[in-house]
């Protein structure tokens, strides 16, 4: 009975092994794929304006907003 219990610790320790080895290579690849993401992500931001463009004056109201505007004053006058 010893030796089937040390012959099970040996099985699960080889499978316990084996997951830690693919949970390495795993780790590995994820860490490479995040540093070439951060490299071309830093490479945009290099290449990105520092700051917007100010803006060059109140935006002009659409069509449809000056209509409803104009509506809306009509009917509030009566």
């Amino acid at each position: 009975r010893n030796r089937r219990a040390v012959e099970a610790e040996k099985c699960a320790r080889a499978w316990l092994s084996r997951q830690a080895a693919e949970l390495e290579r795993e780790l590995e690849a994820l860490r490479l794929a995040h540093e070439e993401e951060r490299i071309g992500l830093n490479a945009q931001a290099a290449c990105a304006p520092r700051c917007p463009a100010p803006p060059r004056g109140p935006p002009a109201p659409a069509p449809e907003v000056e209509e409803l505007a104009r509506r809306l004053g009509e009917a509030w006058r009566g």
